[in-house]
């Protein structure tokens, strides 16, 4: 009893040792950053003045809501979300329906969906960037020999928060596609027989089998789409840096202006705050409706 006593002392032991090094890196890369940019937040801190920081409590978050570029960031990046994530899993799902019919190479498609997702942002909106160019892009060239003009995609206040938003579908369509595969794959088949048997169309087993058996995987791809639209800086960046005007203005764009233009880190942590906050909300508001889902 004692020799086992000793070991599972010994065990404890050697589990802080292996633990507290850990413990350490997380609260040092994680915590203590967390802690001090909240603290930002609530204080008057501009690079160019550090004599000036000192605590103003909530003056920060009052200037970032009664700002009208935030005002129009905030519903930028609701809308950019909303129609993003919305014709992702709309297209994603009709693809992974497309992809689960016989074909004769199933493997190179679904790899050829793969290169997309593992593209960085940064690629993928140097890449649409120089698409969209009007002197020198295929897409104005292809648009030409229809006897199309271009519209100037970049630059035309109306046509670049739709021309934004075409990269991020592409590249993120099909992660929802492989995931909604996956997903039907794990369909029974005696279900997929029964189905056949009964007579029902395509776009019946859409409607009665595959949404409704797909629908706690497409909220969990909702939730994480979400998350990342909410946050989505890099190739909107690339593309426009939130321009023309504030047409393209993300929230994470407004962040960036007021904190590395601006050099006002009060203001840029107040607003980082703020997203949080806003992405919490619809992380907590799509993790119920998933919970009632699966129960």
């Amino acid at each position: 009893m004692s020799i086992s006593l000793g070991r599972t002392h010994q065990d404890r032991r050697a589990f802080l040792v292996l633990l507290v090094p850990c413990i350490l890196v997380l609260l040092i890369i994680t915590a203590f950053p967390l802690v001090y940019s909240l603290r930002t937040a609530f204080s008057f801190s501009v690079l160019y003045r550090p004599q000036a920081e000192r605590f103003i409590g909530f003056a920060n978050f009052e200037a970032i809501l009664s700002s009208g570029d935030a005002h129009v960031a905030f519903i930028n990046s609701l809308l950019y979300t909303t129609i993003t994530v919305g014709a992702e899993l709309i297209l994603g799902f009709l693809l992974a329906i497309l992809l689960s019919q016989p074909t004769y190479a199933p493997g190179i498609f679904r790899t050829l969906l793969m290169i997309p997702i593992l593209l960085s942002p940064i690629v993928v909106g140097l890449s649409w960037r120089f698409m969209y160019n009007p002197n020198i892009g295929i897409i104005d060239q292809l648009l030409s020999l229809l006897g199309i003009p271009g519209p100037h995609w970049l630059e035309n206040p109306n046509v670049a928060f739709w021309a934004v938003m075409i990269p991020e579908v592409w590249q993120w369509t099909p992660f929802v596609a492989l995931v909604a595969l996956a997903g039907l794959h794990g369909i029974s088949p005696e279900i997929h027989e029964a189905a056949l048997l009964d007579g029902l169309r395509l776009r019946h087993m859409i409607r009665h089998i595959y949404l409704p058996m797909l629908m706690p995987v497409l909220l969990v791809v909702l939730l994480l789409r979400v998350i990342d639209g909410l946050k989505t800086f890099d190739s909107v960046f690339v593309l426009t840096q939130g321009g023309p005007g504030v047409a393209t203005m993300l929230i994470s764009i407004r962040a960036w202006i007021l904190g590395l233009i601006n050099l006002n880190f009060g203001l840029a942590a107040a607003l980082s705050y703020l997203i949080l906050l806003m992405t919490s909300l619809f992380v907590v508001i799509l993790m119920r409706i998933i919970d009632r889902r699966v129960a």
